[in-house]
C-alpha cells in the first residue's frame, strides 16, 4: 500500500495535461479524485506519508484555484476542500488554513527553510507565500527552468525529504505557469525546457529516496543512543 501511495502521489503531482484547455477542464476533478483516494487509506499509511499527502493536496488545489471554473465546478471545489479539511482534522489539530492565507499558500516546510529554498531555486524574493508565478513569462521561462534545475543539481545532496516535497510543489507550480504561456514559446525554448525537465526527473527519482533513507537511518541511530 505504501508503494502504491508514493506512486499515486508522484503521478498526481507530476501528471502533465495534454494541453491548457484540458487542464482547466480537469483540475477540479483531479483534486476531487485525489481527496477521494487518500480518504480510503488506512491510518498507518496516512501517518507515515503525511507530508507527501499534504504537499500533493496543495499542488492539486493550487491548480484548481488557478483554473477557470463554472458555477458547478466552483461548488465542487468548495465541497472537496471541505472534505479534505474534515479528513485532515482526523490526523492533526493544526488548521490547514490560517488567517490571511489560502489553502494553496500553506507549507509543511518551516517558513525560514521555505524562503531559503525558494530563493535558491528561483532567485532572491521571486517566490513568496502567495506562490505567484506571473513574473514568469514566455521570454524568461527557459532561463527560469535552467536556473531551477541547475540549482537542484548543485544542492541535491543536501536536500532533506521535506525539501524534496517542497521542490515538487514548486516544480508543479512552474509547470502550471508553462502551460499558461506555452502558446507563446518558441520551438527552441520548448525543446530546451523539455531537456531540463528530463534532467530534473532523474534527480528526483534518485536523490529524493536517498534523502528519505538517510533520514530514516539517522532517526534509528538517534533512537539507539
Amino acid at each position: 500500500m505504501k508503494n502504491v501511495l508514493i506512486g499515486c502521489i508522484s503521478a498526481a503531482i507530476f501528471m502533465a495535461c495534454e494541453n491548457k484547455s484540458h487542464e482547466k477542464k480537469t483540475s477540479v476533478n483531479e483534486l476531487e479524485s485525489y481527496v477521494d483516494s487518500i480518504e480510503k487509506l488506512d491510518e498507518a499509511t496516512v501517518s507515515s506519508h503525511w507530508i507527501a499527502i499534504e504537499n500533493g493536496y496543495r499542488a492539486k488545489v493550487l491548480k484548481a484555484d488557478a483554473s477557470e471554473k463554472n458555477e458547478e465546478e466552483k461548488r465542487e471545489l468548495s465541497e472537496t476542500k471541505a472534505d479534505y479539511q474534515e479528513f485532515r482534522a482526523k490526523y492533526t489539530s493544526e488548521p490547514l488554513v490560517k488567517e490571511g492565507e489560502n489553502e494553496s499558500q500553506t507549507d509543511v516546510v518551516k517558513p525560514e527553510n521555505r524562503r531559503s529554498l525558494r530563493n535558491v531555486l528561483f532567485g532572491e524574493g521571486k517566490i513568496g507565500a502567495d506562490m505567484d508565478f506571473k513574473w514568469v513569462t514566455a521570454s524568461n521561462i527557459r532561463q527560469v527552468y535552467e536556473h531551477f534545475v541547475s540549482s537542484v543539481k548543485a544542492n541535491k545532496d543536501n536536500f532533506s525529504r521535506e525539501d524534496w516535497d517542497e521542490i515538487k510543489v514548486l516544480y508543479e507550480a512552474l509547470d502550471t505557469r508553462k502551460n499558461e504561456v506555452e502558446k507563446d514559446l518558441s520551438s527552441k525554448d520548448n525543446i530546451a525546457i523539455a531537456k531540463r525537465k528530463v534532467e530534473f526527473a532523474s534527480y528526483k527519482i534518485i536523490d529524493r529516496p536517498a534523502a528519505k533513507i538517510e533520514e530514516n537511518m539517522e532517526a534509528k541511530e538517534n533512537g539507539n543512543k
